[in-house]
């Protein structure tokens, strides 16, 4: 890889929080704005822009999940210019707004937790998205997202998040509105089938 973009990504990593434009990246760089964007995108197959949005809600997802920030107090550390951007940006990249999403993250961790669980790795999947099309794959390209290992995943607990009207009354919703389902047991079957296939 290019030694002035690395220099930008260890850049990026360090300063999420701040003014992260084309221009202020390409001086860190010491190029050009449009030879930049073109040697960047080449390098790591994202736009500059989408690089610094993807490490920021990944950030974001990984701090929600281990914290206990205020959503606001988040989106002003890696730089929002206000929560509702934040919000916008977070739910195109994970389907839940990030206050939902820490809602279901706080209830899941609850109860592994009560269950004297050690480890956990959360995956959150709409089920709409996770039944239409290849489930497998689908949680291949899970684990590449998350940089997590399938061996990792087979001692996981798996839940998928919903929204569904017709409700079991026995179930627990969470802000009124999310169904959350253990589906260890399937994605356990769908792992069994990657590494038969292996």
């Amino acid at each position: 890889m290019d030694l002035r973009i690395e220099k930008t990504l260890d850049y990026i990593e360090c300063h999420l929080g701040e003014l992260l434009d084309l221009a202020n990246l390409a001086d860190v760089a010491g190029m050009s704005p449009s030879n930049f964007h073109k040697v960047f995108k080449k390098q790591t197959s994202y736009t500059p822009f989408q690089f610094v949005e993807k490490l920021r809600v990944t950030k974001a997802h990984n701090l929600l999940m281990e914290g206990d920030l205020l959503v606001s107090d988040l989106s002003d550390m890696l730089g929002y210019k206000d929560y509702e951007t934040f919000s916008r940006v977070f739910k195109k990249h994970y389907l839940l707004s990030p206050d939902d999403f820490k809602a279901i993250a706080n209830h899941i961790k609850a109860q592994i937790h009560a269950n004297g669980a050690g480890d956990f790795i959360i995956a959150t999947v709409d089920s709409e998205t996770f039944s239409s099309g290849n489930p497998a794959q689908q949680l291949l390209q899970l684990a590449q997202e998350k940089n997590v290992a399938i061996k990792e995943l087979e001692e996981a607990k798996i839940f998928t998040i919903s929204q569904e009207d017709d409700v079991v009354h026995s179930e627990i919703r969470i802000k009124n509105k999310f169904n959350v389902r253990d589906n260890s047991k399937v994605w356990q079957t769908i792992l069994q089938d990657i590494s038969n296939e292996s």
